[in-house]
Protein backbone atom coordinates (compact mmCIF):
# COMPACT_ATOMS: atom_id res chain seq x y z
CA UNK A 1 0.00 0.00 0.00
CA UNK A 2 1.54 3.61 -1.08
CA UNK A 3 2.76 5.61 2.58
CA UNK A 4 0.73 9.19 1.63
CA UNK A 5 1.40 12.14 2.83
CA UNK A 6 1.41 13.33 6.17
CA UNK A 7 -0.65 16.32 7.11
CA UNK A 8 2.01 19.16 7.71
CA UNK A 9 3.39 17.64 4.48
CA UNK A 10 1.01 18.71 2.89
CA UNK A 11 0.30 22.30 4.94
CA UNK A 12 4.13 22.59 4.18
CA UNK A 13 2.82 22.69 0.25
CA UNK A 14 -0.14 25.38 0.47
CA UNK A 15 -0.46 26.91 -2.49
CA UNK A 16 1.31 24.92 -5.03
CA UNK A 17 0.24 23.08 -7.98
CA UNK A 18 -0.78 19.66 -8.23
CA UNK A 19 -1.59 17.63 -11.33
CA UNK A 20 -4.72 15.84 -11.49
CA UNK A 21 -5.32 12.62 -14.30
CA UNK A 22 -8.67 12.50 -15.17
CA UNK A 23 -7.71 10.14 -17.67
CA UNK A 24 -5.13 9.35 -20.65
CA UNK A 25 -5.74 12.31 -22.09
CA UNK A 26 -6.96 14.83 -19.85
CA UNK A 27 -4.96 16.52 -17.13
CA UNK A 28 -6.34 19.43 -14.69
CA UNK A 29 -3.72 21.67 -12.52
CA UNK A 30 -5.07 22.30 -9.01
CA UNK A 31 -4.17 24.62 -6.58
CA UNK A 32 -3.86 23.40 -3.15
CA UNK A 33 -6.25 26.12 -1.09
CA UNK A 34 -6.71 24.86 2.04
CA UNK A 35 -5.80 21.99 4.87
CA UNK A 36 -7.42 21.61 7.55
CA UNK A 37 -6.30 21.38 11.01
CA UNK A 38 -6.38 17.63 12.45
CA UNK A 39 -8.91 16.39 14.81
CA UNK A 40 -7.35 13.36 16.98
CA UNK A 41 -9.63 10.45 18.31
CA UNK A 42 -7.55 7.81 19.78
CA UNK A 43 -5.30 6.84 17.91
CA UNK A 44 -7.67 8.27 14.76
CA UNK A 45 -6.55 11.51 12.82
CA UNK A 46 -8.67 13.57 10.58
CA UNK A 47 -8.39 16.31 8.05
CA UNK A 48 -9.24 17.33 4.70
CA UNK A 49 -7.53 19.27 1.54
CA UNK A 50 -9.17 21.52 -0.69
CA UNK A 51 -8.02 22.43 -3.68
CA UNK A 52 -9.12 24.80 -6.88
CA UNK A 53 -9.68 23.56 -10.20
CA UNK A 54 -9.83 25.96 -13.37
CA UNK A 55 -13.43 26.13 -14.70
CA UNK A 56 -14.13 24.23 -17.36
CA UNK A 57 -12.78 20.89 -14.85
CA UNK A 58 -15.08 17.93 -15.37
CA UNK A 59 -16.94 17.48 -12.25
CA UNK A 60 -16.95 13.96 -10.95
CA UNK A 61 -16.09 12.47 -7.95
CA UNK A 62 -13.40 9.21 -7.93
CA UNK A 63 -9.70 8.18 -7.02
CA UNK A 64 -7.49 10.10 -9.20
CA UNK A 65 -3.53 9.57 -9.69
CA UNK A 66 -2.06 12.84 -8.39
CA UNK A 67 1.32 14.36 -8.50
CA UNK A 68 3.40 16.91 -7.36
CA UNK A 69 6.86 17.68 -7.91
CA UNK A 70 7.87 17.94 -4.30
CA UNK A 71 5.53 15.07 -2.60
CA UNK A 72 5.65 12.93 -5.97
CA UNK A 73 2.96 10.57 -6.94
CA UNK A 74 -0.25 9.06 -5.32
CA UNK A 75 -3.81 8.53 -5.36
CA UNK A 76 -6.37 10.45 -3.91
CA UNK A 77 -9.94 10.22 -3.16
CA UNK A 78 -11.45 13.79 -5.04
CA UNK A 79 -15.20 14.89 -4.58
CA UNK A 80 -16.02 18.48 -6.11
CA UNK A 81 -17.93 20.54 -3.52
CA UNK A 82 -18.27 23.61 -5.09
CA UNK A 83 -17.35 26.47 -6.90
CA UNK A 84 -17.63 30.16 -8.77
CA UNK A 85 -16.42 32.27 -11.07
CA UNK A 86 -12.71 31.16 -10.26
CA UNK A 87 -13.09 27.65 -10.30
CA UNK A 88 -14.62 24.60 -9.12
CA UNK A 89 -13.30 23.19 -5.24
CA UNK A 90 -12.33 19.37 -4.78
CA UNK A 91 -11.98 18.03 -1.55
CA UNK A 92 -9.36 15.12 -0.26
CA UNK A 93 -10.89 14.18 2.95
CA UNK A 94 -8.10 11.74 5.23
CA UNK A 95 -9.34 9.76 8.31
CA UNK A 96 -5.93 7.79 9.37
CA UNK A 97 -4.85 5.63 12.26
CA UNK A 98 -1.54 7.12 14.08
CA UNK A 99 0.82 5.82 15.97
CA UNK A 100 0.70 7.46 19.90
CA UNK A 101 2.84 10.43 20.01
CA UNK A 102 5.61 10.41 22.70
CA UNK A 103 4.62 12.48 24.82
CA UNK A 104 0.95 10.20 25.28
CA UNK A 105 2.75 7.61 26.54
Amino acid sequence: MQELPTRDQFAEQMGSTFTVRFGPETQVEMKLIEVTEPKHSGQREAFSLLFQAPPGTPVWQNLFPVEHPKLGAMDLFLVPVGGDERGIDFEAVFNRIVQPRPDQS
